[in-house]
């Protein structure tokens, strides 16, 4: 008896099938991977986009938290000079800095070009944060008095703050300014304070406090 003889007329009519039933279920498998992948890659999407709201929330968090603290600090250097109606520029008379003649600048009396008590007590109440005063030269401001050290030991002063630094036009302008900035191998959230004499814009305020995440 043949093969074809002893096959049942059900599998007579399915053999011819056989090639169309095996491409139906490979098409099945493959719109089935392919469903599978869409969702995946779906959720898989959807879940970077969490983790980025996330990421941007967390990042937006200690960026507030880190100006608050430098508006905070620049507030307890303003109280530890007494405020800034006790500051007065003198720019006839000079003090040489550097390679800097550096306008005299008074607090009370007391000449601050060289002085370094109120930037000292202040980096002594606070652990980490560091202050720098600066006096108007022209439309450039000199750093006069710091508790900022280079990697030398000594004082980061008799130097201007320069044009392309990003807090000059805002101090010029009489406003404050807040931003990031890596001072002699260490990060710091640094504020920049205006001081008005009158009407003019006499001297500047410097406060960092280092963000250095092994701190």
């Amino acid at each position: 008896m043949s093969f074809s003889k002893r096959l049942s007329v059900r599998s007579k009519i399915l053999l011819p099938l056989a090639p169309t039933i095996f491409i139906i279920f490979v098409a099945l498998g493959l719109y089935a991977s392919s469903e599978i992948k869409t969702a995946l890659n779906t959720e898989t999407k959807n879940q970077l986009q969490v983790n980025i709201r996330l990421l941007s929330d967390m990042i937006t968090t200690i960026n507030t938290a880190t100006i608050n603290n430098a508006n905070e600090r620049s507030d307890s250097l303003l109280t530890l000079c007494g405020g800034g109606a006790g500051f007065a520029l003198n720019p006839q008379a000079t003090v040489r800095i550097g390679e800097i003649d550096t306008p005299i600048l008074t607090l009370n009396g007391t000449v601050q070009n060289l002085n370094f008590s109120k930037m000292e007590e202040f980096s002594n109440l606070y652990t980490g944060s560091v202050a720098t005063i600066f006096v108007r030269k022209g439309n450039d401001f000199a750093r006069i008095s710091t508790s900022l050290k280079k990697e030398d030991g000594g004082r980061a002063i008799g130097t201007m703050l320069g044009e392309s630094h990003p807090a000059h036009k805002k101090l010029l302008g009489g406003d404050n300014y807040h931003g990031i900035a890596r001072l002699f191998g260490s990060w710091y959230m640094t504020k920049y304070t205006p001081i008005k004499q009158g009407h003019e814009v006499v001297c500047a305020l410097f406060v960092g406090t280092n963000i250095d995440k092994d701190r």
